[in-house]
């Protein structure tokens, strides 16, 4: 098992692009790609200042830092290749950058990775639809709609930055956990 991740860490490293994003076909999904690309790499056990994929994992932080929106999304809706699905990768973002954020040692560094953190999280809240749950998109251009795997991923991210120390409303995470409870039988 470890050689076949082995190699497949090495081929997923050679599949970043230039600017530090990853995607699928065609250009899709950059910000989903780029956040799972990045968790994987922090999973082999390498960090932002060390170990095999550091590189990988700085310039996959890089681009995330320069794509965040002023609102606090952490993808591009423009983007057509992610326009109807962006809270994915905000979700995935989020826990990559939030994991990412507790090895940075650069105090100005982790200063920015503080405030974009604190901004994805609060976009995350906004884009919470009234009964608790995600959908693709934000609750208000999404008319409400909601489902359970975008909800599970905000909730990832959400965790990622509570245990960061990033600050998380418990009312977000409450109005979440009420909407899993609903949506089981």
């Amino acid at each position: 098992v470890a050689e076949t991740v082995r190699k497949g860490l090495e081929w997923l490293a050679r599949q970043q692009r230039s600017d530090g994003s990853f995607e699928v076909a065609g250009g899709q999904n950059p910000t989903a790609m780029t956040g799972i690309a990045g968790m994987a790499f922090l999973l082999e056990g390498s960090t932002i200042k060390e170990g095999k994929y550091s590189q990988q994992i700085k310039k996959a932080t890089e681009w995330y830092m320069k794509r965040s929106q002023p609102n606090g999304l952490l993808a591009n809706p423009a983007n057509p290749m992610e326009a109807s699905r962006y809270m994915y990768g905000h979700g995935f973002g989020l826990m990559f950058l939030a994991c990412v954020y507790g090895e940075e040692e650069d105090e100005k560094r982790r200063k920015e990775l503080e405030k974009v953190l604190t901004k994805a999280v609060e976009f995350t809240g906004k884009a919470q639809t009234d009964r608790g749950g995600w959908g693709y998109v934000s609750a208000a251009e999404g008319g409400g709609f909601d489902e359970g795997s975008v909800t599970i991923t905000q909730l990832q991210g959400l965790r990622a930055a509570r245990n960061a120390g990033i600050v998380v409303p418990k009312s977000i995470i409450d109005k979440s956990i009420d909407y899993l409870k609903k949506s089981t039988t």
